[in-house]
This record gives C-alpha cells, sequence and structure tokens, in this order.
C-alpha cells in the first residue's frame, strides 16, 4: 500500500454473514493491522455483520479493535435485517469520513 495521498480522508466498510470461510487466510484483523498503520487516523472502519441471530462476529470485531489500536475511527455494527437500519450504519460512516483528521 502507498500513501502517495497525504490529506485525504479515507474509509472502508466490510460486511459480512459471520465467520470468515475464505480459504488459506484467517489473519482479517493483522492484515486491518496493516492497513490502520499506515494510514491511522485518517481511516475510518465500519464492520458490519448481517445476520440472523448466533452467528459469531469475532473476526469483525477483531478488525475493528486493529484498527482502533492505530488510531482509526473504527465501529461494529449488527444492524437488524431491514433497510432504516442498515441506512444508519452506511450514514455513520459517511458521517465519520468528513469529519476524519487529515495531514
Amino acid at each position: 500500500l502507498r500513501n502517495s495521498m497525504g490529506s485525504c480522508a479515507l474509509s472502508l466498510m466490510f460486511f459480512s454473514d459471520g465467520k470468515p470461510s475464505d480459504q488459506g487466510f484467517d489473519d482479517f484483523s493483522g492484515r486491518m493491522g496493516e492497513i490502520a498503520s499506515k494510514f491511522g487516523r485518517r481511516l475510518s472502519v465500519v464492520c458490519i455483520g448481517m445476520a440472523e441471530g448466533g452467528e459469531d462476529f469475532q473476526t469483525l470485531n477483531d478488525m475493528v479493535t486493529e484498527a482502533q489500536s492505530f488510531g482509526s475511527i473504527a465501529s461494529f455494527g449488527k444492524p437488524s435485517l431491514d433497510a432504516d437500519s442498515l441506512s444508519n450504519i452506511v450514514s455513520s460512516l459517511a458521517s465519520s469520513l468528513t469529519t476524519t483528521i487529515t495531514e
């Protein structure tokens, strides 16, 4: 990753229905740490868990914690399965992007 535009605020959004099913890769929080360490407080991250109750969203929570440890604005949301609830979470990402500190 190159950090060639130091004055830009950045935003990442992740959707998941629970535990990752990707074969051969399981260090999602480590990868998030690499990204967050590069962009720090300019980065806004929202992880959204979209599933019925009982699903395990620990991977998304770990990604949020890792991003926060590098000064990024990060949150996890588990909306009810309707458009209004999801819209509120997406709106919060847009709001955090506009208030992100750039260098």
